[in-house]
C-alpha cells in the first residue's frame, strides 16, 4: 500500500474515523517518526493534542500505550521484546521531546486534509520466487517466507507478482500476517525472526 502519514491529531477527535492499523500502516508510521525525529510515549499518543497519526486514506490509527511504545521503540532502532518499556508510559523527560505539533503537522478538522487524501493506494510488488515457492502459491493459494524489507508495505488488496526464471504470475493478496519469534527475551538488542504468511488469489492478466 502507498501509505504515508499526512498529519497528527488528538486521540478522541471524532472528525476522523479510526480504523484497524495493518502492518503496512505501522511501517508508514515508523517511517514518519524516523523522518521527522519524533520521540514521545504511548501516553502522549492517547493524551496529547497531536499524538495520533492520520494516514493518506484520511483515517486515524489508534493504539494501546504499549503498542504505540513498540512502534516508537522500533522507529528508534530497538526491536527487542521489551523495547516498548521505554516508550509506553509518560516517563520523566520523555514528554518534552519532539512531537508532530513542533512541525505544525497537527490536524483538527476534515478540511485540514483536503488535497492530501488518496483514493487508490494499492501497489504492485515483485517477489523473486523459487520454483517451489511459485508451485506452493499456485497449488495452495498461500505463501510463507522470511520477512523482506522491500515488501514491508505489502498489504491486503495489493498485487504480488511472483517471478521465477521466465515465468511471471500475478496474485491478489487476500490475507497478510506476520509472526515474530524471539529466542532470547532477555537480550536487550534481540531482533525477532519474522515470518510472513500471505493468502493469495491468482489474477488473470
Amino acid at each position: 500500500m502507498k501509505y504515508k502519514v499526512i498529519g497528527w491529531t488528538f486521540y478522541d477527535n471524532e472528525e476522523f474515523e479510526s480504523v484497524y492499523c495493518s502492518e503496512a500502516g505501522m511501517e508508514a508510521i515508523i517511517d514518519d517518526i524516523k523522518e521527522h525525529g519524533y520521540e514521545f510515549s504511548g501516553h502522549n499518543h492517547q493524551g496529547s493534542d497531536c499524538g495520533a497519526p492520520v494516514l493518506n486514506d484520511g483515517k486515524m490509527r489508534h493504539f494501546t500505550q504499549r503498542a504505540f511504545g513498540r512502534l516508537m521503540a522500533r522507529a528508534h532502532g530497538d526491536y527487542s521484546y521489551y523495547g516498548y518499556c521505554s516508550y509506553d508510559f509518560a516517563y520523566w523527560g520523555l514528554d518534552e521531546r519532539k512531537m508532530a505539533e513542533d512541525d505544525d503537522r497537527d490536524l483538527y478538522f476534515k478540511s485540514d486534509i483536503e488535497g492530501l487524501v488518496e483514493s487508490n493506494l494499492q501497489e504492485e510488488f515483485i517477489f523473486k520466487a523459487t520454483k517451489e515457492q511459485l508451485k506452493e502459491a499456485m497449488d495452495t493459494g498461500k505463501l510463507v517466507f522470511p520477512h523482506r524489507h522491500s515488501l514491508r508495505y505489502l498489504d491486503v488488496g495489493d498485487t504480488l507478482i511472483l517471478k521465477c526464471d521466465e515465468e511471471e504470475v500475478h496474485f491478489l493478496v487476500e490475507e497478510y500476517k506476520r509472526d515474530e519469534h524471539y529466542y532470547n527475551l532477555q537480550d536487550p538488542k534481540g531482533v525477532p525472526e519474522i515470518t510472513v504468511t500471505v493468502v493469495l488469489k491468482q489474477k488473470e492478466i
